[in-house]
């Protein structure tokens, strides 16, 4: 398996960021047959692009171009197959036009863009109306899956490794359009037996990611709107220049590569006169990085795979990226009419190097600080926040039906231990939402600064002697081997390095993505204020809980926790 299938082939909802350029999606289109973008929008939802689709790939491309002036998208992956969370090219369409953020004069002529040719957009609406009636229609397909697996529990995968749950009804595979039933346990079997790592989306054996023999060549050169690789002429050398290749000189300043004014450039060969705008943008920044890769990179470069230590450096670059921001999930406002108080959910992302910070700690530490700053630097910064830190168990599955912990294999019989992550409430007057979400912002930016190293009362020089006072367990696991300073010292480096990066605020999050029902309605009781779900408007329902609609059954309000030993 290839570097790029490693890293792209599982693809998940915490990792989207705008560092894919247009030249890469390229590559792994051809490379790695790859053949959906996934797209984050602020909204909180994900869009997925059929990049052998031309009218999908044709706005795929104009998001790719525009990566620094659309505030309203959070990021793109790119993936083998459209994941099932990610919703439809149509239901893009509906939100780009109907969106109030998007800037109309631009996304609206994007979508425009696939259906001027009579014949073919009528097709492709056709389509897409079918696919977003196929969406709606979903929850009744899965009701005839479940009817029809009671009388035929035939697994999909029982042709490829043994099915040992004959008595468990199987659930149709979460590919559109496919009606073969599996078993979601057989599917984990198979995965884990040949070295692959478990995938939460439910699918058939001719389906699943892993599976590459299923998975078609994109092909970007025969298509009516490929990217040209032609020389400019002299009237688009301004163009060339600004792509970071001097028109006088014909020399290459990689420093002013990606500074292209994509509105402003001058029609290139292959183009009609009339194409300037963003499509031309984006050709004349292939052209652009096509004259980048043929300076930089020679038939020498081949040394540079030679390495026998490759794997693991690029392993190290990954584990530095992936911490160079932390993650902040924000869900809200719950907005309390009866006390005109307005409340955000806050769910930190994977802990990394910062796993030893305790709720406890935070409270005290963070308490404090912000105490002491507001009395030389006033905020608006509610301080009340710190104590409302709190380590929550995550669902198992993110947005996941069944209401119980995420847990690690079990060991010796015993179960796994639980998956943690930190969390926290932020509150203000519903009169001044918009300031309460400024103040909660600045807040986060705090709480990231105080966990960078420095010579002055360090982090980890506070933290290990909390933890010695109030967990031992934990303290004498950490300085098992070393003495309290040398931990102090590497706990101070590693909160460093986890948080250096700032933070990276997602908006419009569901409290069930990670939280169990037991923790929603904690927030809810707690800190909003209710005291049962009639209290609860409709669409803070929705915020609770992701797809929500008036059917869906609501989880027991006094319902209890999960306890640890099953």
């Amino acid at each position: 398996m290839s570097f790029t299938n490693f890293f792209f082939s599982t693809i998940n909802r915490t990792n989207f960021d705008k560092q894919l350029t247009l030249a890469d999606i390229i590559k792994f289109t051809k490379d790695d047959k790859m053949k959906y973008l996934v797209v984050e929008y602020i909204n909180g939802n994900f869009y997925g692009f059929n990049l052998v689709d031309a009218n999908e790939r044709r706005d795929a491309k104009i998001i790719v171009a525009d990566v620094d002036n659309d505030f309203t998208i959070c990021g793109w992956r790119i993936s083998k197959d459209k994941p099932s969370w990610a919703a439809s090219y149509a239901k893009w369409q509906g939100y780009i036009k109907n969106s109030p953020h998007v800037d109309q004069d631009v996304c609206i002529k994007a979508v425009a863009t696939g259906n001027n040719d009579s014949a073919s957009s009528a097709d492709h609406s056709v389509e897409s109306e079918e696919e977003s009636r196929s969406d709606d229609d979903s929850d009744a397909s899965d009701l005839n899956c479940k009817k029809k697996a009671k009388t035929n529990n035939i697994c999909d995968w029982g042709h490829v490794i043994q099915c040992n749950h004959t008595e468990l009804p199987p659930f149709k595979c979460q590919k559109d359009g496919c009606k073969n039933l599996v078993h979601h346990l057989c599917q984990g079997n198979w995965e884990r037996s040949n070295g692959h790592s478990d995938i939460l989306a439910r699918y058939c054996f001719s389906h699943h990611p892993k599976n590459s023999s299923s998975h078609d060549l994109v092909d970007w050169e025969n298509t009516t709107d490929h990217l040209q690789s032609n020389t400019v002429n002299s009237g688009s050398m301004k163009t060339v220049q600004n792509c970071g290749v001097d028109a006088s000189t014909g020399e290459l300043n990689l420093k002013s590569v990606n500074t292209l004014p994509i509105l402003e450039v001058q029609p290139m060969h292959g183009m009609n006169s009339h194409e300037t705008g963003i499509n031309a943008g984006i050709k004349a920044q292939s052209v652009a990085m096509k004259q980048v890769v043929d300076h930089v990179f020679s038939g020498e470069d081949l040394d540079l795979f030679s390495n026998s230590n490759l794997k693991e450096e690029v392993s190290n670059n990954v584990n530095r990226n992936m911490s160079s921001s932390v993650d902040f999930y924000i869900t809200g406002p719950f907005n309390n009419e009866k006390t005109g108080k307005s409340v955000w959910s806050i769910v930190l992302g994977v802990p990394g190097k910062s796993w030893a910070l305790k709720d406890t700690f935070i409270q005290s530490y963070l308490h404090t600080l912000l105490l002491k700053r507001q009395q030389n630097r006033p905020s608006d910064i509610d301080i009340s926040f710190c104590q409302s830190f709190y380590e929550i168990n995550i669902r198992s599955n993110e947005f996941g039906k069944e209401s119980i912990w995420r847990r690690k294999p079990p060991v010796r019989g015993k179960p796994g231990q639980v998956v943690k992550r930190m969390s926290f409430v932020y509150g203000c007057p519903t009169s001044s939402n918009q300031k309460g979400l400024n103040a909660l912002f600045e807040a986060i930016k705090f709480l990231c600064f105080t966990m960078t190293a420095r010579e002055i009362n360090p982090v980890g020089n506070l933290l290990i002697d909390h933890l010695k006072d109030y967990h031992l367990g934990l303290f004498n696991h950490l300085t098992k081997g070393c003495d309290e300073n040398a931990a102090a010292k590497k706990l101070t480096s590693d909160i460093d390095s986890h948080f250096k990066g700032g933070p990276s605020n997602h908006l419009h999050e569901k409290l069930n993505r990670f939280m169990v029902d037991y923790d929603i309605i904690r927030i809810l009781k707690n800190y909003v204020g209710y005291s049962s779900w009639d209290d609860v408007p409709y669409n803070q329902k929705e915020l609770c809980f992701k797809n929500y609609n008036a059917k869906m059954p609501l989880p027991n309000w006094n319902c209890d926790e999960e306890r640890y030993s099953l």
